[in-house]
């Protein structure tokens, strides 16, 4: 294994935080120096907002939450903290239990946190089913999405949903023809993305639907589709961005019987157009990072300044895998101390923060990592019964 840019492998920080267990959907505050993510108290009767210095690794409870923690935003300009919730707490015998009372789970909120001072100071009502949220700093736009009604893989119907940040009053929202998971965001755009599923005619789709990722744009003069691109995979499709070269990534399974395949796509956050389409695993052998979470998954994490993007080993040892972001081609691993539950990049700080089970993190500082690529651990044949999507 090596690490170019001259980058000594004694520079790396691992520690022990006081989480006293995982760090759940990590989103970075850069100008304030923060990670913001969800973790439970010891009693497991609530759902904390915690915060991790990027310079000392300490970790801070910033609030605890009226209900369980579902999906984060933060917005770096403000320090504002968003951080949607169920009406009630997904543990067993704590009081407010989500199986006693079961509405919670479409009752939602978003919270409007100050970072600073820990204090909400909005309240936005929200009915969905699903737990995503993303936001647009340049245009103090904050985004979730609905899934329909009664909708189906057949009768696909998914919402795009636009809110004020500040106020908290619903600006724009989109029905649209799929079922829509996950999003991601580019302030310098002004575009969403979302992974769905939708409809095709029979003479394009034998199955009558499929996988893809539905662009949007907003504002001006309305929310609207800019395109989207049907992606031949049979799982979700979890999605990440860098910002600079509007790139998007889509890292997802495709399970056909007893095959299976991990595959990073690339395509042009502008066009749609597919840059790249690769395998770089099975499906039994590597993740993106968020996967277990309370969250929905986020994607691969991207490095702009090395320009690869990271995944994770998901069965034997516990790896990091770095990938060209280029070409799609696995170029390097850097073996774990433990399993990682999550990893973001700081650009500010020119760090790759890795979380670890059991509430470790590692700031590994950026360089390109290369060699020391495992094929093995990349093409484990499936277990009976796995992978679970």
């Amino acid at each position: 294994m090596s690490i170019s840019n001259y980058t000594s492998l004694c520079s790396f920080e691992i520690a022990a935080t006081n989480l006293g267990g995982v760090l759940d959907n990590p989103v970075l505050d850069s100008n304030a120096g923060l990670i913001y993510g969800l973790s439970f108290s010891q009693t497991n009767e609530n759902t904390l907002l915690t915060a991790i210095d990027t310079s000392s690794l300490a970790a801070r409870t910033v609030l605890t939450l009226p209900g369980t923690g579902l999906a984060i935003a933060v917005d770096p300009k403000t320090n504002m903290v968003y951080v949607s919730i169920l009406g009630c707490v997904e543990g067993a015998q704590v009081p407010n239990s989500c199986s006693s009372n079961p509405s919670g789970f479409v009752d939602h909120e978003i919270l409007r946190v100050n970072g600073s001072t820990g204090v909400i100071e909005g309240r936005t009502p929200i009915q969905t089913n699903e737990s995503v949220l993303g936001i647009d700093s340049n245009s103090d736009t904050l985004y979730t999405i609905q899934t329909c009604p009664h909708a189906n893989i057949s009768s696909p119907c998914g919402r795009l949903l636009a809110f004020n940040a500040t106020s908290g009053s619903l600006a724009q929202n989109l029905t649209v023809k799929a079922v829509l998971e996950g999003l991601v965001v580019n302030p310098a755009t002004g575009m969403v993305y979302s992974q769905g599923s939708w409809d095709l005619p029979a003479s394009e789709s034998s199955a009558g639907h499929t996988l893809g990722v539905v662009a949007f744009r907003y504002p001006p003069p309305s929310l609207q589709v800019a395109f989207d691109v049907p992606l031949n995979y049979t799982n979700a499709i979890d999605l990440s961005i860098d910002v600079g070269t509007n790139v998007v990534y889509g890292f997802a399974d495709n399970i056909v019987g007893n095959e299976s395949s991990a595959n990073l796509v690339a395509m042009n956050g502008a066009t749609g157009s597919v840059l790249f389409s690769r395998v770089v695993g099975t499906a039994c052998s590597l993740y993106d990072s968020q996967i277990g979470s309370a969250a929905s998954p986020e994607g691969a994490t991207v490095n702009p300044m090395t320009n690869q993007v990271y995944l994770d080993t998901s069965q034997g040892e516990a790896t990091l895998v770095a990938v060209d972001a280029t070409t799609g081609q696995v170029v390097g691993m850097l073996p774990s101390p433990s399993p990682i539950d999550n990893s973001l990049f700081d650009s500010q700080s020119g760090r790759l923060f890795v979380f670890l089970e059991g509430g470790g993190v590692a700031a590994i500082p950026s360089a390109a990592m290369e060699g020391g690529v495992d094929s093995a651990i990349l093409s484990p044949i499936c277990p009976s019964g796995l992978p679970v999507d």
